[in-house]
C-alpha cells in the first residue's frame, strides 16, 4: 500500500498485513528473538505487577501472582507462534485465546462465590494483564515482521551487487581472447592464408558455446570444460606449433559448479602470461580430480615463465602490476567467494620444474547458492 494512504483496517484488524512465503522465511533465516525484544516485552508484562501487589489486599495477593504467571505461561507459546510466521491473522487468534481466558479466570471468580471487592480487583487484574500481553504479542509480531522484510531487502540489494560484479567480471574474461582472435583472422583472411576458415570455425563453436552461459550464476565443471576446449582449440589456431594444451578431468568431479569463465580466466592467464613471453611457446594443462578431503581439484599448469612473487600471495601488499594482471585473479577469488563461500579456494604456485599453477578446490557438487 502506498504511503500516503490511510488503511483504515488496522483500526479494527491491526497488525502486519503481509504474509511470508515458506520461501522468503526460509532466505531470511529462523532467527530467534533478540534479547533486547524479549526484555522489552517481558517488562511490558511484568511493569504492572509491583503497582498491584501495592494496591492490592494481602488475602488475594498470591491469587494475582498466579493469574500474572498464567499470563505469561500463556504468552510464550502463542508469541513462538506469531513468531514463525508474523501475520496479523496470527496474532489476532493469539489475542482472542488470551480473551478467552480472561472469560475464564472471570466465570471461575464467579463461580468461586469471590466478594464483591475481590473480584472487582482480581477481574481488573486480569484485564490488566491482558493487555500487556496483547500489546507484547502486538510489538513482538511487528518486531518480526520488520525483521524479516529488512532481511529480505538486504538480500536483494546483495545479489542485485553480486549479479552486477558477475556481470563486470564476466565482461572481462572475453575481450583479449576475442579482440586477438579476430585480429588473426582478419589478417589470415587479408594474406589469403587457409588457417582462416579453420579459425572461424573454431571461433563461432566457441561463441555458440560460452555465451549462453555467462548468463548464468553458476554451471558446471563439465560445461566449463567444454567452453576451455574451444577456447584452446582458438589459441593453438592461432599460436600454431608453439602452444600445445591438454584437458582431462574424472567423471566424479564433473558436477562441481562454478562461476562461469573462471576455468577461462585462469587458462588465459596461462597462456597469455606463461606462454606467450617464451620464444617456443609451451604447453598448458588441465586436470581435474578429486582431493583427499572429497572437494575437487582442479589444476591449470603451464611450462611457461612463472608468477611474480606479488600474484603469488593473495594478501600481498606490493602494488599491482601496472598490466593488471592482478584483476582476474582477484575477480575470480571474489566470485568463488560469493557461490561457494569458505568451501572453494584458489592457490597459485611456481612449481619446482618451471613455469607456473593455478590450484583450485571446489565443492563436489552443485552449490547451494546457485
Amino acid at each position: 500500500m502506498s504511503a500516503d494512504r490511510i488503511d483504515w483496517s488496522q483500526l479494527w484488524y491491526p497488525g502486519p498485513a503481509r504474509r511470508f512465503t515458506p520461501e522468503e522465511l526460509a532466505r531470511a533465516g529462523r532467527d530467534m528473538p533478540s534479547k533486547t525484544l524479549i526484555v522489552t516485552v517481558g517488562f511490558n508484562l511484568l511493569s504492572m505487577a509491583p503497582m498491584i501487589w501495592v494496591l492490592s489486599g494481602a488475602d488475594y495477593r498470591w491469587a494475582i501472582v498466579g493469574i500474572v504467571f498464567a499470563y505469561l505461561i500463556l504468552f510464550l507459546p502463542l508469541a513462538s507462534w506469531c513468531w514463525r510466521q508474523p501475520v496479523r491473522s496470527r496474532m489476532m487468534v493469539a489475542t482472542l485465546a488470551l480473551a478467552v481466558v480472561q472469560v475464564g479466570l472471570a466465570l471461575c471468580m464467579r463461580q468461586l462465590g469471590l466478594e464483591r471487592e475481590a473480584r472487582h480487583t482480581l477481574a481488573a487484574v486480569s484485564g490488566l494483564a491482558f493487555v500487556a500481553a496483547a500489546a507484547g504479542l502486538w510489538v513482538w509480531t511487528a518486531t518480526r515482521s520488520s525483521q524479516i522484510s529488512a532481511r529480505l531487502r538486504e538480500l536483494d540489494e546483495r545479489d542485485q551487487a553480486i549479479s552486477m560484479a558477475l556481470q563486470l567480471a564476466t565482461a572481462q574474461v572475453q575481450p583479449h581472447f576475442l579482440f586477438n582472435s579476430l585480429a588473426s583472422l582478419q589478417h589470415w583472411v587479408s594474406t589469403g592464408d587457409g588457417r582462416a576458415a579453420p579459425l572461424l570455425t573454431a571461433l563461432t563453436a566457441y561463441l555458440r558455446a560460452t555465451l549462453p552461459l555467462f548468463e548464468r550464476r553458476s554451471l558446471s565443471l563439465a560445461q566449463e570444460l567444454e567452453a576451455v576446449r574451444h577456447y584452446l582449440a582458438v589459441l593453438e589456431l592461432r599460436f600454431g606449433q608453439r602452444l600445445r594444451s591438454s584437458v582431462q578431468a574424472a567423471p566424479d568431479t564433473l558436477q562441481a559448479s562454478l562461476p562461469p569463465g573462471v576455468l577461462l580466466t585462469l587458462v588465459e592467464n596461462a597462456v597469455e602470461h606463461g606462454l606467450a613471453p617464451k620464444l617456443q611457446g609451451g604447453e598448458v594443462r588441465v586436470d581435474a580430480a578429486t582431493a583427499a578431503d572429497g572437494r575437487v581439484r582442479i589444476t591449470i599448469c603451464d611450462d611457461g615463465v612463472g608468477l611474480p612473487d606479488a600474484l603469488l600471495n593473495p594478501i600481498a601488499t606490493t602494488p599491482e602490476p601496472a598490466n593488471g594482471r592482478g584483476v582476474g585473479l582477484r575477480n575470480t577469488r571474489t566470485r568463488l567467494q560469493q557461490l561457494h563461500g569458505d568451501a572453494a579456494e584458489l592457490h597459485l604456485f611456481n612449481p619446482p620444474s618451471g613455469g607456473a599453477c593455478a590450484e583450485l578446490l571446489l565443492p563436489p557438487g552443485p552449490s547451494a547458492r546457485s
